[in-house]
């Protein structure tokens, strides 16, 4: 479907049948449209219902602006499936706009899940070594579908335009107290957006419930690594 926000119709997607099933809302970094790969995350409609956002790449785009449009879609998301909450799964750069969007609308989601978590954004502007892959992580991306098209263009002139205020982020600056309950799932080998990092970060906050999962060979994208990431999340959530 799509949802007109701010004068700009944005693109949602819907995947699992059962209603039964939870609501869970993917924000990635903006940039990449994970709907495209929609039939790689098919598995985990056997626990949800899983809901895809393309992000805005028009005009001038913020963390903030992104915040406000995605608490925008998951209204929308809610309206549309007749629920008064989503889970929310933010990963990498997603993960600013994850927490931005549970600070302003705690009462729309039911549990916030980071993973890529970036808690200081300096750890991923100042990296010396970028992203690597994990063996894990590259046998799982052997799996994904071709979608017809390079993301990884549209991905870096995003991350180009939110550089700067990348740099400047500190989750700790958002305040460390959280009405929804808080998870993390990272992988053990993340030294991109450091394990170690979100652990105390995880330790600082307060939350209604909140835990740390760490994922044996996983990294930065570990959420790509689909059975153990399910297993994990659905463990977290439980």
């Amino acid at each position: 479907m799509l949802v007109k926000i701010n004068g700009l119709e944005q693109r949602v997607s819907i995947h699992g049948a059962d209603a039964t099933r939870p609501a869970l809302l993917l924000v990635n970094g903006a940039g990449v449209a994970l709907s495209r790969i929609a039939a790689f995350f098919r598995s985990w409609e056997s626990a949800f219902r899983i809901v895809h956002w393309d992000q805005p790449t028009m005009g001038t785009i913020t963390f903030d602006r992104l915040a406000a449009d995605g608490v925008a879609v998951a209204d929308a998301v809610c309206d549309h499936l007749g629920l008064d909450t989503l889970i929310l799964l933010a990963t990498s750069a997603g993960s600013i706009v994850g927490l931005k969007m549970i600070k302003a609308r705690p009462d729309r989601f039911s549990a916030y899940v980071g993973t890529g978590q970036i808690v200081l954004g300096r750890d991923v502007t100042e990296s010396s070594e970028g992203l690597a892959l994990t063996p894990a992580e590259q046998a799982a991306f052997a799996e994904l579908p071709r979608t017809g098209g390079d993301q990884r263009a549209e991905a870096t002139r995003m991350y180009e335009q939110l550089k700067n205020e990348m740099a400047a982020f500190d989750a700790r600056a958002l305040g460390l107290d959280y009405a929804v309950p808080m998870y993390f799932i990272q992988g053990d080998r993340d030294r991109y957006t450091p394990t170690t990092r979100v652990a105390a970060f995880e330790a600082e906050i307060s939350a209604p419930r909140k835990s740390l999962i760490v994922v044996e060979g996983g990294g930065h994208a570990v959420m790509f690594m689909r059975d153990a990431f399910l297993a994990a999340l659905t463990s977290a959530i439980a």
